[in-house]
């Protein structure tokens, strides 16, 4: 799993846009996708791809149980 953290354009800071170069490579890979904060791009928005809000929010979800379970992990 790939889980990315994306921030609003106000969080005070500009970013290089790696990050993006690592979805797309995990995308390729066909790796479980997942983001953190607001989609960012148009990769961001397929159906495939899971958003939270925050943090505790992934933590807590039936997304990452299921991916656990789906390993073995839980």
């Amino acid at each position: 799993m790939l889980l990315s953290f994306t921030e609003n354009d106000d969080a005070g800071y500009t970013s290089d846009g790696s990050h993006h170069v690592e979805f797309g490579a995990a995308r390729w890979l066909g790796l479980t996708l997942a983001i953190v904060g607001p989609r960012e791009n148009v990769f961001h928005c397929a159906e495939d791809v899971a958003q939270f809000d925050d943090f505790e929010a992934f933590i807590e979800s039936d997304y990452l149980r299921g991916w656990l379970r789906s390993r073995g992990l839980r």
